[in-house]
């Protein structure tokens, strides 16, 4: 009958924790592993956060680019013909199109067309890299000029297509290190009102008792 021999626990733990021969090799491994997922992971972060801060900073750029363009074309506009820097809009037609800058950014439809109906001018701001295209409103379903303006006799201005002025398109695209940015502004025309409260004053008899009437230059009731 063999006897068993009892082990002590703190003797088998001991001789675990001694026996380490090789273990350093794989925590190494594991460590340099673990260090380089952080460096690769750190990389691609920054790089990212780099990206996005030179696509917006482009996309703020563009944006003033095609401010700047805009501001032009409404200086240019208000000039007297007599100034070198004046833009004529020329006949209110609704194929007729004005460039400011490069005439051959693709604005669809409104592309540059070297006919009688498209003019081109340079731009004044060499720093800035945009382009501006101006039209006439059409009615999308018959393809007739807006107008704004008083169609109807109450003294307020409506867009319209009988009476007024014809309303401006001005497109404007701005780019920069690739990225575009476009604003569009609708520019409205109007004539005065001319109905001024003034003293009355009738040349002869006026005679109306507490009723009510009309005087005006040409007639009287």
């Amino acid at each position: 009958m063999g006897i068993s021999k009892r082990t002590d626990p703190m003797e088998t733990i001991e001789r675990m924790l001694s026996d380490q021969k090789g273990f350093i090799l794989p925590i190494g491994l594991m460590f340099l592993a673990v260090l380089g997922v952080m460096g690769t992971t750190a990389m691609v972060v920054t790089t990212t956060d780099i990206r996005i801060g030179m696509n917006h900073r482009a996309s703020v750029q563009a944006h003033y680019a095609a401010v700047a363009g805009y501001e032009e074309t409404r200086a240019r506009l208000a000039l007297p013909s007599s100034n070198v820097d004046y833009i004529g809009l020329g006949t209110p037609d609704a194929d007729w199109r004005g460039y400011i800058g490069d005439t051959t950014v693709d604005f669809g439809s409104d592309s540059y067309i070297s006919d009688a109906d498209h003019v081109s001018y340079a731009g004044l701001q060499g720093g800035l890299d945009y382009t501006v295209m101006i039209k006439y409103k059409t009615d999308v379903a018959t393809g007739n000029l807006l107008l704004w303006g008083d169609d109807d006799g109450d003294y307020v201005n409506t867009v319209n297509m009988t009476d007024g002025l014809p309303i401006v398109m001005i497109e404007s695209r701005g780019t920069v290190d690739g990225s575009s940015r476009t604003i569009t502004v609708e520019a409205r025309g109007s004539v005065p009102f001319f109905d001024p409260v003034s003293a009355l004053y009738v040349n002869g008899n006026l005679d109306k008792n507490g009723n009510r009437g009309t005087v005006r230059g040409d007639m009287y009731t």
